[in-house]
Order: structure tokens, then C-alpha cells, then sequence
């Protein structure tokens, strides 16, 4: 096998951006989603079905995606997905019209499936000891774009209108798209590629085949389908309980994602270490729970100081449960069908931003505003209790953290 045509260093580093660009043209249009709403006639799910439609692109396309880089190669396909994530912002940026927005938005979650190209570009690039260490860096990537998307988004629109942000996220995919053109190479030769991850049949056998895999997928699919109704519906409920506009609901995101960070890049890691994967799942579940189910109670006149403690709370069980319950799904699989495996999980976290978006805007629309943290924080409950039974599982324990460096 020949080795990689170029450093991995730089190769990584390409990845981080274009990943990290992908969450943030999806973030920037969390704060603007109220001026959406205002022009449905307030219509709270069609307004939160923005979200759904670029998740089921993006479901949809993956496979493909890693398919065809693993025909013709990672780097054609980055840049063809990035010069499509560059049409579909300035579609809207250009037309502005609603149905230019559904269909952008579409075409963005088509381009932003590329992710599974990145994660094949980085096992390509790295060796086994290091590839654990490439993969923390898309991680990292999507937490920041978390972080910025929806500043930016908010900020962009505050002085601007509802298309700003949509031309931002075209100019910073148009330098993503220089930087790959001209600074990144195939790392490897057809034949010598690592299989993208995707779902296929085979991953799906072994998944259904093994108790433990089914209870860690059904915990990936029940806390993304809870957390993203809160994702959703989080400006719309600010807007309403508030009166706050895109600005202060990007700052609140912005808080939400630095406690996130703080959690995975400080804290996640030496817990891992003392307490194991799996009771860092069950911590982080029933702070979920909790968070979420109490975050309609901080509206009113408590204002921020029950505010911004909840939403920290929200942030900092997701920050423990998610990065554990990926490293539980990667140890608890057989080495030789991790990729599959780690499929299965990502195709049912997109199957539940496809539905998580539609639920809390159907619920923030027909039932109440507080609602879909309700519905959110029983959904966690339930996670919770599931996750009690991983206690059982003999990977995961003390000592066995796929965190340790």
C-alpha cells in the first residue's frame, strides 16, 4: 500500500474547515427562523421544516457521497459538494423568494452530506493511532460551526435582512472551495481507500444481531430526536417568552455551544478515564431529562438567570452524552465492521433531525410553546432509563475510555 501523497497535518486541517463551514451554513439560519415563521403566517412547522429538509438531503445523500469518493475519490467529491453548498446560499441570497429557501436548503443538506467523505479522507490520511485523534477533529469542527453558525447567522441578519446570512455562508464556502482546489490532494490511490461509512445492509444484520449496538443506536436516534426540538424551536420560543430578536437569540446559541466545548475539549475526557463511556451516557441522559423538561419554567420574568443556568445544563448533558455514547458504539462493535456499525449510528441521528424538527414544530404550533421541551425532557427520560442497562455491559468501564490520549 502506498502512503498518503501529502502531510496530514495540512489534509486535516482542510477537513476541520470544510466540516466546520457545513455546521455553520446550517447554524446561521437558527436565529433568523421567526422571520421564516412571520411570512408563513406564523406557521411554527413549516418555519421548523427548514431543518428537516436539509437533514433528509443529507440522510439521503451520504451513501452516495461515500460512494462515489470511493470510486473516483475524496477530493473531487468535497469540491463538487462544496460548489453545491455555494449555489444553494446564493439561491435564496439572490432570490429571496420561499420556495428558493426550501429548495436551498434541500440542496444545502445535499452538499453538507459530504461529512461521510471527510471522515473516509481522514481514515486515508492517518494511521490507526492517530485516526481516533482525526475523527475528535470533526467533532471539534461540528462544535464550533454550532457555535458560530447561529452568531453569525444572527449578527449577519441584524444588520442586514434574511438573505444576509445565506451570501455570508456562499463567500465562506467559496474560500472552503479555493483551499481544496489548491491546497489539498487525493490521499490515496483507487483501491487502497478506506470504505466511507454508510449505511448498508450488512451493518444493519450485525447492528440488529447485537442487544448491546440496538440499545446504544435507539439512545444516538432518542437524544438527537429530543435535542432537536429544542434546536428548532429554541428562536421561536425566545421570540415569544422574551421579545428577543436574532441577535440575542445568537448570543444564547453562542452560550449554548462554548459550554459544549468546554465540556468535550476539557471535562469529557479525564471523567471518561475515572468513570468509563457509559455512566458518562447516564449522566448526561438524566441532565437532559431535567434540563429540558424545566427550561419552559425559565421563561417569564425570570429572564436569564434561571435562563442561561438551564440552557448550560442542556449543553453540558449533551456534551458528556454524545461524544460517550459514539466511543460506546465504536467499542462495543467488531473491529472489522466499526465502519458499518458507526454508519447505522449516524443514519439514525439523521432520521432523527428529520423528525425531531417536524414534532417540536408541530407541537410549539398545535399544543403550546412549551411543549416540545415537555415532550423533549420525557423523550430523555426515557433515554435515561435505557441507559441504566449499558451499566451491565462489560466495554466502557474505568479504565477502557476511548478518551485516554
Amino acid at each position: 500500500m502506498t502512503a498518503p501523497s501529502h502531510r496530514p497535518k495540512a489534509a486535516l486541517g482542510a477537513i476541520f474547515l470544510t466540516v466546520f463551514l457545513d455546521m455553520v451554513g446550517f447554524g446561521m439560519i437558527i436565529p433568523i427562523v421567526p422571520r421564516f415563521a412571520a411570512r408563513l403566517n406564523d406557521n411554527a412547522l413549516a418555519a421548523t421544516a427548514l431543518f428537516s429538509a436539509y437533514s433528509f438531503f443529507q440522510l439521503l445523500m451520504a451513501p452516495v457521497w461515500g460512494r462515489i469518493s470511493d470510486r473516483v475519490g475524496r477530493r473531487p467529491v468535497l469540491l463538487v459538494s462544496i460548489a453545491a453548498g455555494i449555489i444553494a446560499n446564493l439561491l435564496f441570497g439572490v432570490v429571496g423568494a420561499l420556495w428558493a429557501l426550501y429548495l436551498a436548503r434541500s440542496l444545502a443538506g445535499a452538499a453538507g452530506a459530504n461529512i461521510s467523505t471527510a471522515q473516509a479522507y481522514i481514515a486515508d490520511v492517518t494511521t490507526p493511532a492517530e485516526r481516533a485523534r482525526g475523527m475528535g477533529m470533526i467533532g471539534a469542527a461540528l462544535g464550533m460551526g454550532f457555535v458560530l453558525g447561529p452568531a453569525i447567522g444572527g449578527v449577519a441578519a441584524h444588520f442586514g435582512d434574511a438573505r444576509t446570512p445565506f451570501l455570508v455562508a456562499a463567500g465562506l464556502a467559496a474560500c472552503n472551495f479555493a483551499w481544496v482546489a489548491f491546497g489539498l490532494k487525493e490521499p490515496r490511490a483507487a483501491g487502497e481507500r478506506a470504505p466511507a461509512r454508510r449505511l448498508t445492509w450488512a451493518g444493519l444484520k450485525l447492528t440488529l444481531g447485537r442487544p448491546a449496538l440496538i440499545r446504544l443506536i435507539a439512545l444516538v436516534f432518542l437524544m438527537t430526536l429530543a435535542f432537536t426540538q429544542l434546536e428548532a424551536t429554541f428562536p421561536l420560543w425566545t421570540r415569544d417568552e422574551y421579545g428577543y430578536g436574532e441577535r440575542e437569540t445568537s448570543y444564547l446559541f453562542v452560550w449554548v455551544g462554548i459550554v459544549l466545548i468546554i465540556v468535550q475539549g476539557a471535562i469529557v475526557r479525564r471523567l471518561a478515564r475515572r468513570l468509563g463511556e457509559r455512566r458518562l451516557i447516564i449522566v448526561g441522559c438524566f441532565m437532559m431529562a431535567a434540563s429540558l423538561a424545566l427550561l419552559p419554567l425559565a421563561g417569564g420574568a425570570r429572564g436569564l438567570i434561571a435562563l442561561l443556568p438551564a440552557l448550560a445544563i442542556v449543553s453540558a448533558g449533551n456534551g458528556l452524552a454524545f461524544p460517550s455514547l459514539t466511543a460506546a458504539v465504536s467499542q462495543t462493535a467488531d473491529p472489522a465492521a466499526q465502519g458499518e456499525v458507526l454508519g447505522v449510528s449516524q443514519s439514525a441521528s439523521s432520521l432523527a433531525r428529520i423528525l425531531g424538527p417536524l414534532i417540536g414544530g408541530g407541537l410549539y404550533q398545535r399544543v403550546s410553546i412549551g411543549s416540545p421541551y415537555y415532550t423533549g425532557g420525557a423523550i430523555m427520560l426515557v433515554a435515561a432509563l435505557l441507559s441504566l442497562s449499558l451499566l451491565g455491559s462489560t466495554p466502557g468501564g474505568p479504565g477502557s475510555s476511548a478518551h485516554g490520549g
